[in-house]
């Protein structure tokens, strides 16, 4: 990490409230840089260190090299986030999509490396529940601080210990997070402010509440949690977990599926996305029903009382994997 280094090259002191950063490319050259613009070089300065906390939590290759140099503008500061921002967030920024596909929740997922690329989650309050519960990831109580790359879910408490999951973003740290507000049209894959975010999701400002103790959500209406998870690929690649083969077929077929909706999704063509849906239903069910049988199988087997503690977390995982199949097969068929 670099964050020292921008320390060394004067970049300290408090961060300016003036303006919110504001992330593009220049539109009037191919292959321009992601950048950031920020009202200060501290405040540019902190966002290239979060940014790049995330990626590398990711598991994507950071740069040894220093930062690029930061320019001083009339309005404040810009620098190249090529080098510190993970591929997702260079790659989806200030998108939209053409057609109502690519929600909140499916964009949390693939920007927090627990799906290839973004999908829509056709049921939120499924979708959420299924990861959150996941091997992957793990709650942030009160007592640690967020870090770049965590998951948060804003919801309504249900009852001082279930949730009614609402709305799901990145958190990228500096007042930021990733999040793409919902699955219309209309709304770009963004960087963006948490107050922002919070004018369209409103949760009660209060330390308790933005961000809850899982199962104790008090007396909040609303509440934030913040969920700590690793990535598919660090989960699939485990050499004392090796995935199946048919797992690892049924996993890329999925992709296969996913990128044929993802792609017109993303731009329009002579098929209409209903027909796309249409054409690749039927492989989608198919998945989801072998799916659904391994799944069932692996839960039999977990009844055993003669496992041992590896054993366990091992068919938990291949369970969740396979429940991950249905999940994402659902969101093809679901959505005709």
């Amino acid at each position: 990490m670099h964050f020292s280094i921008l320390i060394a090259l004067g970049f300290t002191g408090a961060a300016s409230a003036a303006a919110a950063p504001r992330f593009y490319r220049d539109a009037s050259t191919p292959g321009s840089p992601f950048t950031v613009e920020a009202s200060t070089c501290d405040e540019a300065g902190k966002i290239y260190s979060a940014l790049e906390q995330w990626k590398a939590r990711l598991g994507e290759s950071v740069p040894s090299t220093p930062p690029p140099p930061f320019q001083k503008t009339a309005s404040g500061c810009i620098v190249s986030l090529e080098n510190a921002a993970p591929e997702f967030v260079k790659k989806y920024d200030g998108v939209k999509v053409v057609e109502n596909w690519g929600n909140c929740w499916g964009t949390v997922l693939a920007a927090a490396g627990m799906v290839p690329d973004f999908i829509d989650t056709h049921s939120m309050e499924e979708g959420t529940q299924l990861w959150v519960d996941s091997p992957l990831c793990s709650p942030v109580p009160q007592s640690q601080k967020p870090q770049p790359g965590d998951l948060i879910s804003i919801g309504t408490p249900l009852s001082s210990s279930m949730l009614r999951h609402t709305h799901g973003m990145v958190y990228v740290g500096e007042g930021l997070v990733f999040s793409k507000n919902d699955g219309s049209t209309a709304t770009p894959f963004a960087v963006q402010s948490m107050d922002d975010v919070l004018k369209v999701y409103p949760v009660e400002n209060s330390p308790s509440c933005r961000q809850a103790n899982p199962k104790n959500y008090g007396k909040c209406s609303t509440v934030m949690t913040y969920y700590r998870c690793t990535t598919m690929n660090q989960l699939t690649q485990n050499p004392a977990h090796p995935i199946s083969a048919n797992l690892s077929a049924c996993f890329a077929k999925m992709g296969e599926l996913e990128n044929r909706v993802r792609a017109r999704s993303l731009k329009a063509d002579q098929n209409s996305f209903d027909e796309v849906l249409s054409q690749i239903r039927g492989s989608a069910e198919a998945i989801q029903d072998f799916g659904n049988q391994e799944s069932g199988k692996i839960k039999e087997q977990m009844k055993s009382k003669s496992l041992s503690q590896d054993e366990l977390s091992r068919l938990r995982e291949e369970a969740f994997l396979w429940d991950t199949l249905g999940f994402r097969a659902q969101a093809i068929w679901g959505g005709i």
